[in-house]
């Protein structure tokens, strides 16, 4: 066997090792996957998706990606400025030709952007409104599209005027994500997964 084989091997089984040893002291649950180039290095799947039903990670596990998503908006918003499709002082709303809403038609992209719309949210943590609550009477499978979001904030007042105070809002992304879905004509996932992972 050659050195670098050795060495390859070895690494494995002390990265191995050592994300097992994690996950029996319970500081580590999730996937690991280590390429170079198309070539895969090192995978493995270790402790619990569900820790509350005992439902093992495996590499086919699917994670609630959460805010992550936010960079992908951003960078595809960013692109289709870029393409000349809208500007970052577009007005949303009569962008989307959304109407019936609370939203002012002073906010625009950079608004959305920089978390300076102020925009009402889906749970207004400052205000001790509670995420879960928004999936009592409706669950939160029956969301599948983007604009599927849009009852949940749209009739919500505002924090404060456009561009005078910074608070973090996740349906600003909401709002961009369905600005991307216009002008490409894909739904979002299909529009990331074109333009960021197949590349």
């Amino acid at each position: 066997m050659s050195t670098s084989k050795y060495r390859i091997m070895t690494s494995i089984q002390w990265l191995n090792d050592y994300f097992r040893k994690l996950q029996t002291q319970e500081k580590y649950s999730g996937v690991v996957l280590i390429t170079q180039g198309s070539r895969k290095l090192f995978s493995g799947a270790y402790g619990y998706a569900s820790r509350a039903w005992k439902i093992n990670n495996t590499l086919q596990t699917r994670f609630d990606t959460a805010s992550v998503t936010k960079l992908f908006t951003a960078i595809a918003t960013l692109q289709l400025i870029d393409q000349g499709h809208f500007t970052l002082e577009t007005p949303v709303i009569d962008f989307l030709g959304i109407t019936d809403t609370a939203i002012s038609k002073a906010v625009n992209v950079f608004h959305l952007l920089t978390h300076s719309s102020g925009i009402g949210d889906d749970a207004e943590e400052e205000n001790n409104e509670s995420y879960e609550d928004l999936w009592k009477d409706k669950p939160n499978y029956s969301v599948k599209t983007t604009s599927d979001f849009l009852p949940q904030f749209i009739h919500k007042p505002p924090n404060f005027p456009s561009a005078q105070a910074c608070r973090y809002n996740n349906y600003g992304y909401i709002l961009l994500g369905l600005m991307v879905e216009k002008v490409s004509g894909l739904d979002y996932r299909a529009y990331v997964k074109e333009q960021f992972f197949n590349r």
